[in-house]
């Protein structure tokens, strides 16, 4: 035959005098008991009238003062579980929940009664999967915090969510602070919630991407910008090697535009770049929060947090950005070839962007 687990409160079972477990156990005529010497001490020095320390009841001959063997022996069962290392489970450490039963080596509690308020060990939830009242009693899995969950004015399981105040409530918050507002029970309305997080989580998922996308296309045209520069700096001091003074210093002043276009450009992608990667820092924490929102077990702790949870940027200005990666100086080069006379006149043209028949994106094109 299975032993039957006794699951109560510690404190029913401390003695009000010396605020300690009750030793020999004794029960007065009013019902309540004190260990046998500080209640004999108590009475010690008494005369007359003989009265019950915590509900002072009197009595007018002294009660008999005699074990009580039936707490007695509920007392030994309780200390049975605390020093017997064969018992299932495991000692709670840091991270674990512990069980509320457990008096000392408290076990780690497998689940916790939300009608109790209590986590149990599995020893001490054996009283729960036998006894039928208690079978009725709504157990989930192990919750940390517990006291997060329940109404601190009503002691009472916050079950229900108050649309209008935005905070978890329970049954009897309903007729009283929050009569007449809007109501839902919090699993429902995370249930929506969930769906707007979901949504954003994809929205934030697809805004990334699209970032990471555009951050290879400019980190690709600004090798491309170099590359084209490079060329075209070249080409150019090839066509100016073999003159003189003039051509040397048209040279170097068409070097100098080159440069101080591709300086700008550069610069400009530069920022570009920074933006696009510091947007993007701020959609992966987004999406790492809203990740760790889904996680979140308790239906009010996620509804506390939604409250909170992350907006998605508006700006998207970063993404319509192109930067222009071609240079152009074939003009340029024809009139060096046929008119030397021309060199210093040449001098003064300049790189403008200008987009070419047939071509997407503009190129710089010197000109007169």
């Amino acid at each position: 035959m299975m032993a039957v687990i006794i699951v109560l409160p510690q404190d029913h079972f401390v003695c009000a005098l010396c605020l300690e477990t009750l030793k020999e156990p004794v029960t007065i005529p009013c019902g309540h008991n004190y260990c046998l010497k500080c209640i004999r001490d108590c009475w010690q020095h008494t005369q007359q009238h003989y009265r019950c320390p915590q509900c002072t009841e009197s009595f007018f001959s002294k009660p008999t003062l005699s074990k009580n063997p039936l707490l007695a022996d509920i007392l030994e069962k309780l200390k049975a579980p605390e020093h017997d290392s064969t018992l299932p489970g495991t000692i709670a450490g840091p991270g674990d929940v512990p069980c509320d039963v457990c008096s000392e080596r408290k076990q780690v509690a497998i689940q916790t009664c939300l009608t109790c308020l209590a986590s149990y060990c599995e020893t001490h939830l054996q009283t729960h999967q036998e006894c039928e009242a208690l079978k009725k009693h709504k157990l989930d899995k192990p919750t940390r915090n517990l006291q997060q969950r329940i109404c601190s004015k009503h002691n009472s399981l916050l079950e229900i969510y108050c649309k209008t105040d935005q905070c978890g409530i329970c049954h009897l918050c309903v007729v009283t602070e929050h009569k007449n507002h809007t109501l839902v029970m919090s699993d429902t309305e995370r249930e929506e919630k969930q769906v707007e997080v979901k949504a954003t989580l994809l929205e934030v998922k697809r805004r990334l991407n699209e970032r990471e996308k555009k951050l290879s296309e400019i980190t690709a045209a600004m090798a491309m910008l170099r590359i084209s520069a490079s060329m075209e700096i070249q080409e150019t001091e090839n066509r100016f090697s073999d003159l003189r003074w003039s051509i040397e210093r048209t040279c170097w002043k068409l070097t100098e535009q080159i440069r101080e276009v591709e300086r700008k450009e550069i610069e400009k992608a530069e920022a570009i770049k920074q933006q696009l990667e510091k947007e993007s820092e701020e959609l992966e924490r987004g999406h790492t929060e809203l990740s760790e929102l889904l996680k979140t077990d308790d239906d009010i702790q996620f509804l506390k947090n939604f409250s909170s949870f992350y907006v998605i940027p508006g700006d998207e200005d970063a993404l319509r950005v192109t930067v222009d990666v071609k240079f152009s100086a074939e003009d340029q080069r024809k009139e060096m070839s046929h008119l030397k006379e021309y060199l210093d006149k040449i001098s003064q043209w300049k790189f403008e962007k200008c987009t070419q028949y047939g071509s997407e994106s503009p190129v710089f094109i010197l000109q007169p």
